[in-house]
């Protein structure tokens, strides 16, 4: 009997004569064909990458840094860093830059002091004097404590001639005039030291000195909040004694016209 098999992995097909040779031939044929499937196989698989080690990213680390005065930083620190007061002011810069703006505080409560008109604005200006004062003397003792010398830096120069115009601003005022100057000039200083304390806290290292700058900034705010009440109150008062002064004239102009028509 003769049988014929069929192909097997591409081998074509091979005529057999006897049924035990046939069988013997397709055993070998399929172990062959096995071998052959199992190599392929084998090749074909890709071989797995072990995992990446767990770290930075390098690529973004290049992306991410910049390199500025020598010193290579990152972009994003530099992006926010600050403009006016940053971390080139020290804690000594802090400390000259507070008894600057204390002095200036008291020269102006000074000066009015010389020449008030009204008891409420005299008094104000005692208030600020003896609070600057007492500000200033914990800056002092804060100095001793953490040793540190105030220096001040180039930042407080613009600062000072600012507050200097300001009080300067006053000049040959007297009375009145003069207490209404003296509140303008505390709406706009009070303000400035409002802003940069606020920053000058922002920068600070020792906690004394922080400390410090937390008593300033509720003392600033408060005068600040005061002296713009006072500023307002005169406002007003000023603007009734026009009208009051506009009534009066209409009143004699009013006279006058009668006793002219009274006279024809």
């Amino acid at each position: 009997m003769r049988m014929e098999m069929r192909r097997f992995c591409g081998i074509q097909t091979v005529p057999i004569k006897t049924v035990g040779a046939g069988v013997a031939a397709a055993l070998l044929f399929v172990s062959a064909c096995r071998s052959n499937d199992n190599s392929q196989k084998s090749k074909a698989a890709p071989v797995a990458s072990a995992p990446a080690a767990p770290g930075r990213d390098t690529t973004r680390v290049v992306a991410d840094t910049m390199e500025a005065g020598g010193e290579v930083v990152s972009d994003s620190a530099s992006r926010s860093a600050a403009p006016s007061v940053g971390r080139w002011i020290t804690d000594a810069n802090v400390l000259s830059m507070l008894t600057m703006m204390n002095a200036k505080q008291i020269a102006a409560a000074k000066l009015e002091l010389s020449a008030w008109h009204t008891d409420t604005v005299r008094a104000f200006a005692s208030a600020i004097a003896a609070g600057h004062a007492e500000l200033q003397h914990s800056v002092d003792s804060v100095a001793q404590i953490i040793k540190v010398v105030p220096i001040a830096p180039a930042l407080s120069e613009s600062i000072s001639a600012t507050m200097q115009a300001q009080i300067d601003s006053l000049g040959d005022l007297r009375g009145g005039a003069l207490d209404r100057g003296f509140l303008r000039q505390q709406t706009q200083s009070q303000a400035l030291m409002v802003d940069y304390v606020a920053k000058l806290a922002g920068v600070a290292e020792h906690p004394e000195l922080q400390g410090v700058l937390a008593t300033a900034a509720a003392q600033v705010a408060s005068q600040l909040s005061r002296a713009r009440a006072l500023q307002t109150a005169f406002a007003m008062a000023d603007s009734t004694a026009h009208a009051d002064s506009l009534a009066r004239e209409a009143a004699r102009a009013a006279a006058r016209h009668k006793r002219s028509t009274n006279e024809r």
